[in-house]
């Protein structure tokens, strides 16, 4: 290692094998200074200290500095100096010129102030958005004279009176416009109202909604019984010191894992800028790098994949089937049990009969793919392949559960394949999936 310190110093090229052990003590230096920098920030205990408690963000710097107007946009073609302050076109002229200081604390005080009627506007059209599926302005992210004209203007600015009344308080506005009659009309459709107002404008009925990523895969959760709702103290990502790509990005959420966060709800899973978790992501989630008011709400195969396929889906259907099972001895009430978890209602004698046609299908058909099996694969031939073939996603979870279960032996009809399948099928469907 001296000599390749001697040779950097000279301005040498180091040998093959000097570089390498050059690179292998600056990862360990790195490594080292990360250590320091994690243990600085965490008590004997493991838990976060004050040193902990930071973000990133923007400080001014100690001679703020007024911008040039750049030719073209060329950086080597400054023109003439702009001083810092409001942008002109937003303002008549009134506002306090800037003498000290970057500006942004003046900024954030006009755009929180009383006396904008843009900002008010601005946050109740995203909080409509949200519980109705559409903006009373339907581009939220454009107020400007390029995005779309309120549906109903006046009652915009009733709702951006009221919140600055109640001192901006969104907590207060969610429960005045929930109390609303039209956040409780029903989704039935009507043709009359349609034919006058097709694109429901005018909120003559509550539209369907598509559950958002989060809230389908917590909704998921709770069929299963899994969902834990404690906060998470902290996050794997804080454990992370300096860029996070690639490798680095896979054992973060190979932690998370580890440390329970499946069961944890999906505001408490890591995402990072482009490194997101496929059961969010397969689900229009929005791109983090960017502020998105809307997000698009797509049907495409891939979710349904997902859905059919994943070992995650997989166990939380083996945890639904469990309480279905539990829940009575009865098949046509277990059935009824999963339809009221599930979507909330009881199911309908047609339903009820397709369900059971499935339980006694789906059995049948394990049944005799495990008779062909037990011809293609003789016992004696099982411990040889380590008794792996045929098996799917489903099975795997399920004994892995079930190493984990120390009532395992006396619990086996809780784990049943067709019950699982059933309530998998029930998180496929559309009902599932969609707010009425």
């Amino acid at each position: 290692m001296a000599q390749a310190i001697d040779a950097r110093r000279k301005g040498e090229d180091l040998p093959a094998n000097l570089q390498q052990q050059a690179q292998r003590a600056r990862a360990a230096a790195g490594l080292s200074r990360n250590i320091n920098s994690l243990e600085s920030r965490y008590d004997e205990r493991g838990a976060p200290t004050d040193k902990n408690l930071v973000a990133m963000g923007a400080v001014d710097r100690s001679m703020p500095l007024n911008a040039r107007v750049l030719d073209r946009g060329e950086l080597d073609k400054p023109t003439t100096v702009v001083h810092r302050g409001y942008v002109q076109v937003l303002s008549d002229g009134d506002e306090a010129f800037i003498a000290k200081g970057s500006g942004r604390l003046e900024l954030a005080e006009w755009i929180a102030d009383d006396a904008n009627p843009l900002t008010a506007r601005v946050w109740v059209n995203r909080v409509w958005l949200h519980l109705f599926g559409k903006g009373l302005v339907a581009t939220p992210d454009n107020f400007g004279m390029s995005g779309q004209t309120p549906t109903n203007p006046e009652l915009l600015d009733h709702l951006a009176t009221r919140l600055i009344a109640n001192k901006w308080s969104t907590k207060q506005l969610i429960r005045e416009i929930m109390l609303t009659r039209a956040y409780g009309m029903s989704s039935a459709y009507d043709a009359k109202n349609a034919e006058i107002d097709p694109d429901n404008d005018f909120v003559w009925r509550m539209p369907q909604k598509r559950l958002e990523a989060e809230a389908l895969r917590d909704s998921m959760l709770v069929a299963a019984g899994l969902l834990d709702p404690t906060p998470r103290n902290g996050s794997p990502v804080n454990f992370t010191e300096g860029g996070a790509r690639g490798p680095a990005q896979d054992r973060i959420f190979a932690t998370a894992a580890a440390q329970g966060s499946d069961n944890f709800r999906s505001v408490y899973l890591p995402v990072m800028r482009d490194k997101i978790p496929e059961a969010l992501e397969v689900f229009d989630f929005a791109e983090s790098a960017f502020v998105t008011g809307q997000r698009d709400t797509t049907n495409v195969p891939t979710q349904a994949l997902f859905l059919m396929n994943s070992a995650e889906i997989a166990r939380m259907s083996d945890a639904f089937a469990q309480r279905v099972v539990e829940s009575s001895p009865k098949e046509t009430e277990q059935i009824a049990a999963a339809f009221m978890i599930a979507l909330g209602r009881t199911p309908s004698p047609s339903e009820s009969r397709a369900c059971r046609q499935f339980i006694d299908d789906f059995r049948k058909a394990t049944a005799k793919d495990a008779a062909i099996e037990a011809k293609l694969n003789p016992p004696q031939n099982q411990a040889s392949n380590g008794n792996r073939r045929g098996q799917n996603a489903r099975e795997r979870i399920r004994e892995r559960m079930q190493a984990n279960n120390a009532n395992a032996a006396t619990a086996p009809t809780s784990l049943s394949p067709a019950y699982s399948a059933l309530c998998q099928a029930l998180f496929l469907s559309g009902e599932f999936r969609t707010v009425d």
